[in-house]
């Protein structure tokens, strides 16, 4: 498995990059979560539009749906149709795709399973104010969560429990007084996954004008264990 960091920012761009946008390539499957704002630019970078298999759209808050509606023009331009699964609320958000035929669209339930080839996907869903799935994906005896959007939670700890590579919403530094009912602080984050023993830690949807070393400061007060930080264009090994 190849995961591909192609914006990582939340709840805006940054000047290096787009908010939350993330390719993960397995046996030749291209699987895109989130398409946050701007993540076309570096998604081409990486792969042909068109080689896309699947969209997951975690949530449907604007920085991680935001391209989705540029990348509509180019699938009707070259009579392309993706499978793309997403929760159907706020109905609001999900009326504006769910009739494009340019989409294969699948709504997201907590016992939806995908398989694509070899690869087994499925969906828990997770605390946030709008309905969010995280994320799972198995082959070849790895397995890798997204959070997508989260606080701590029990489905959350249930998910991640043992993964080899977890990546986590940890938006806020514990520090700052703000709404806990959005997200996790980069402490949580990493506390949790050391709580479940997952054994390699991404910490992603930074906010661009908190200072990386602060993120990681906080991080490290959670755990001991080596803490990864997103970052646009980074590419992984699973």
């Amino acid at each position: 498995m190849k995961l591909h960091i192609l914006g990582c920012y939340g709840p805006v761009s940054g000047n290096d990059g787009p908010t939350s946008s993330y390719l993960m390539e397995v046996n030749n499957k291209k699987i895109l979560m989130d398409i946050g704002s701007g993540s076309l630019v570096n998604l081409q970078k990486v792969c042909r539009i068109e080689d896309i298999d699947m969209i997951i759209l975690s949530h449907l808050h604007s920085d991680h749906i935001n391209d989705l509606f540029v990348l509509r023009y180019y699938l009707k331009l070259i009579d392309k149709k993706i499978p793309l699964y997403a929760p159907n609320s706020p109905s609001s958000e999900f009326d504006r795709f769910k009739d494009e035929e340019c989409f294969d669209v699948k709504v997201l339930e907590d016992d939806t399973e995908v398989e694509l080839d070899d690869i087994k996907i499925s969906f828990l869903s997770t605390q946030h104010p709008v309905d969010t799935f995280m994320t799972k994906i198995e082959y070849d005896n790895k397995i890798f969560v997204y959070s997508g959007d989260s606080i701590v939670n029990d489905n959350l700890k249930t998910f991640i429990k043992g993964v080899d590579f977890a990546l986590l919403d940890g938006a806020f530094l514990s520090s700052q007084k703000l709404n806990r009912n959005t997200h996790m602080s980069s402490y949580e984050a990493a506390k949790t996954a050391k709580e479940m023993k997952v054994k390699k830690l991404m910490i992603t949807h930074l906010a661009p004008f908190i200072d990386r070393k602060e993120y990681l400061f906080d991080a490290k007060k959670g755990s001991d264990e080596e803490i990864l930080l997103a970052l646009p264009m980074l590419k992984v090994e699973i």
